[in-house]
């Protein structure tokens, strides 16, 4: 569980743009992060959503030039 910070790790095996992005369960996109030249192997990405968010379960998505990743995430 999260208040309105969390961390994503993740390991790229080469050097790329990508794109986060949170969606409440219902689809609806409540936050967009561009991440612009991550680094190749381990990247620990901070994300800080607004804390008027209500609590619930969310899905951050993980978008690179080569492959995406989807986590769920629960609110406090």
């Amino acid at each position: 569980p999260f208040t309105s910070e969390f961390q994503v790790d993740i390991v790229l095996s080469e050097s790329q743009d990508a794109v986060l992005e949170v969606y409440a369960i219902n689809g609806q996109k409540i936050h967009r992060q561009d991440l612009n030249n991550l680094q190749s192997g381990q990247n620990r990405i901070p994300v800080t959503l607004n804390a008027s968010i209500p609590s619930g379960t969310y899905l951050v998505k993980l978008n690179t030039g080569t492959e995406s990743f989807v986590r769920k995430l629960i609110k406090e």
